[in-house]
């Protein structure tokens, strides 16, 4: 959360009371956005102007990038206490007693796609002046090494429930960042399929886009992990 100056604005209980609310007694597969907009709306921040970032496929360095517990440098949902609160969290209701089950939910129903549509709706009506995006060029499974597209306009959060809400009113740029995972060969790089797509949404909505490829910022802090490989020996200056 990053208003840690104003913690007496949530009370805990009602925090508790409006989670438990949305799911408890229903199953889970029968949970709606609607469900869950009283305790985002309860949770309402403000997101600092030009402080607004936006990912997709690219959770690790996104909030490497972002840097948010000790220099505050951008904010992402997961950053605020509606994604904070249950990030990595798991949950389902059942219409059994307790209203809650706390040994299994279904798969399909578990990754809460209301609570997290929600969620990034709202966190995408707060952004002002200018919006970064990360993107992965690179995406593929870790099991499988089946290949994904670096911008899904109908699947998971940002194309279908983020995108609409980028008002131009409120926005001055958008700043997409395409990384590429070292020793995998890219995939997908700004100007070029749906790097190009996503782009030229936005554009449609009257909203001015730059695209850069591994900013200087992003390969840095890729290569933390593996500084001797030879795309990490950065010209002495």
């Amino acid at each position: 959360m990053f208003k840690r100056d104003i913690p007496e604005k949530w009370d805990c209980g009602q925090i508790w009371s409006k989670f438990f609310e949305a799911f408890a007694y229903k199953g889970p597969c029968y949970v709606t956005q609607k469900d869950y907009e009283g305790l985002i709306n309860y949770m309402a921040e403000e997101v600092p102007r030009d402080k607004g970032l936006l990912w997709s496929g690219s959770r690790e360095i996104s909030h490497k990038f972002s840097d948010f517990r000790y220099t505050n440098r951008f904010i992402t949902l997961e950053d605020t206490l509606a994604g904070f609160l249950v990030n990595k969290l798991s949950w389902c209701g059942t219409e059994k007693d307790p209203g809650i089950d706390f040994t299994q939910c279904t798969w399909e129903c578990s990754i809460q796609a209301p609570y997290w549509s929600t969620a990034n709706k709202k966190f995408a009506q707060k952004l002002r002046g200018t919006v970064h995006i990360i993107l992965n060029g690179t995406r593929q499974h870790l099991d499988d090494k089946n290949v994904y597209p670096s911008f899904m306009q109908n699947r998971y959060y940002l194309g279908p429930y983020v995108l609409p809400e980028l008002n131009s009113k409120n926005i001055d740029k958008i700043v997409i960042i395409v990384a590429h995972t070292l020793h995998l060969k890219p995939l997908e790089s700004c100007g070029e399929k749906t790097v190009l797509l996503l782009t030229d949404l936005i554009r449609n909505k009257g909203i001015p886009v730059d695209c850069h490829d591994d900013t200087d910022a992003v390969r840095h802090l890729l290569c933390v992990d593996d500084p001797s490989t030879d795309v990490c020996k950065f010209q002495a200056i």
